[in-house]
């Protein structure tokens, strides 16, 4: 039985923008509320419970998750209150069930929420890489689907590295830092994405020819056409990195973090490193004297092996 599904992104992320194009699925804002401490407010739940009050009954609801449980315990009161019947679906970032720390109070809070979700009221739990569905049992593998190649427009800048980062705190910032100034030294242009008001004065001060600040969608693809290496990596655990298949599509060299999650999903296509500063030089610079090869079959039968993975969810969930 076909059954009608609606996304609802918390955040315009690579994925909420992906994942429901590739389901075939109706994507729908939900209202703003800021962070978890803003979205405790009165006027912050009345507006998410009014929002899906107004949604239809008797349909199928994807929720983006990234750990602030407010809209998802007031979808959860709006369907058992207003007896709206959707049936629920987390899509679960990393962050809403891990905390930076892997054994904290906050990790373990967010992992009891989770199981609470999924064994007490019944949704089912969308995770984004392999290693989490061994964390989260019965949970259901979903990964993040690859953007269409493109063609690089944009003249290649010699010697030009971007490193894609938001600058969050599951970030290796001071690392990135402290490689840019290095490289540099080695004649590498370097640029580093990124909201950098999220960061000390003092790291603003020390990268300030470095940052971009946030960037366009235009001018972020700009930044990775016309680059030569792109780097980008997590501290976090269970995490896999969705900005390879960004560089992947323009077929640019990209040198990620060494975690099992990224190694077993990536293979050969990406370049390896510690995220310590020493290892990220260490590997530009071998990359850069002898650059890897791109593999155009491994990346087609990876692209296939996602699609293949996405295509279940929708046969799971009944979506068309």
């Amino acid at each position: 039985m076909i059954v009608k599904t609606t996304y609802i992104a918390l955040h315009e992320s690579p994925r909420t923008q992906s994942l429901p194009a590739k389901l075939n699925i109706e994507t729908i804002k939900l209202p703003e509320i800021g962070n978890i401490y803003k979205s405790l407010r009165f006027t912050s739940i009345k507006k998410v419970y009014r929002f899906y009050n107004h949604l239809n009954s008797n349909s199928q609801l994807i929720l983006e998750y990234d750990g602030n449980f407010i809209p998802v315990l007031t979808c959860a009161f709006v369907n058992i209150f207003k007896t709206k019947k959707f049936k629920i679906i987390l899509d679960c970032h990393v962050n809403s069930y891990l905390d930076v720390r892997l054994f904290s109070p906050r990790t373990f809070f967010k992992l009891f929420l989770i199981y609470f979700y999924k064994n007490i009221l019944g949704y089912k739990i969308l995770v984004h890489n392999k290693a989490s569905v061994k964390l989260i049992n019965r949970s259901h593998y979903c990964p993040s689907p690859f953007p269409v190649e493109a063609i690089n427009l944009t003249k290649i800048k010699p010697n030009s590295i971007f490193i894609i980062s938001s600058l969050n705190k599951d970030e290796p910032v001071d690392a990135f830092l402290d490689a840019a100034i290095e490289l540099e030294k080695h004649g590498f242009d370097i640029k580093i994405s990124g909201n950098f008001s999220k960061l000390t004065d003092e790291q603003i001060y020390k990268g300030k020819s470095f940052f971009t600040g946030f960037l366009k969608k235009t001018d972020y693809f700009k930044h990775i056409m016309k680059s030569e290496i792109i780097i980008a990596m997590t501290t976090r655990k269970y995490n896999l990195l969705f900005a390879p298949r960004e560089a992947l599509a323009y077929k640019k060299i990209c040198l990620i973090n060494d975690s099992n999650e990224n190694k077993e999903f990536y293979s050969s296509l990406c370049t390896y490193s510690s995220h310590k500063s020493e290892s990220i030089v260490s590997n530009v610079l071998k990359i850069s004297e002898k650059p890897p090869v791109f593999n155009d079959i491994e990346h087609k039968n990876l692209i296939n092996e996602v699609n293949f993975e996405i295509k279940n969810i929708k046969k799971c969930l009944h979506i068309n």
